[in-house]
């Protein structure tokens, strides 16, 4: 017999991956052993599918005008086949408001599948590399750790000066200099390498 989460019909502050990550893993596991023993009751076993089965429950069950506990209860008792991502989890967590139990669930249930392999669709497209490439790969990135990475920053720049004078100025030909304040007299560019060995002051 296995067990399934109940959720209460009360109100949770938003309980997202970008919270729990601002908390750390410790306190998401706190607040799981805290709450599963009043949560947690008896129950038949748990329905296995995959992501895409549990985007179409959550479909049906939205579009049956189910509410939040009832959709929580559903989700709580499905066990996946497959790793549901980041990015799986955000897209169906977009259909329920922050907090609410549905969307608590789906957090639970992305935590249980995070040994899983993610599903066919979000696998790259291309082949594993052979030994031959990987090889290629470990000696391009010994190579970057070793020449360039000890030479960064390594770029050009450009160094712009304005000089101003504010000195008495001739306002007329064959006038009185007179004092008028700041005036931009010269404009220089200089472009140079700027490296961890190279310092332009």
């Amino acid at each position: 017999m296995g067990l399934s989460v109940c959720f209460l019909d009360c109100r949770f502050r938003p309980l997202t991956r970008g919270a729990v990550g601002k908390w750390g893993c410790g306190v998401r596991w706190i607040l799981i052993a805290a709450l599963l023993p009043i949560m947690a009751v008896p129950s038949w076993a748990a329905t296995r599918m995959t992501v895409a089965q549990l985007e179409q429950m959550l479909g049906t069950e939205r579009a049956a005008h189910k509410s939040d506990i009832e959709i929580a209860r559903k989700i709580s008792d499905v066990e996946l086949s497959e790793r549901l991502t980041d990015l799986a989890l955000g897209q169906l967590s977009k259909q329920f408001a922050g907090g609410s139990q549905p969307a608590m669930a789906l957090l639970l249930l992305a935590d249980r599948s995070s040994f899983l392999d993610p599903p066919a669709n979000e696998l790259p497209a291309t082949a594993a590399p052979d030994a031959a490439t990987q090889q290629h790969l470990l000696e391009a990135a010994k190579r970057f750790a070793v020449e360039t990475l000890p030479n960064l920053p390594n770029l050009l720049a450009t160094r712009t000066t304005f000089s101003f004078d504010d000195s008495p100025q001739e306002v007329t030909k064959g006038g009185y200099p007179r004092a008028s304040g700041c005036t931009r007299s010269a404009l220089r560019k200089r472009r140079f390498p700027f490296g961890t060995r190279k310092r332009v002051h």
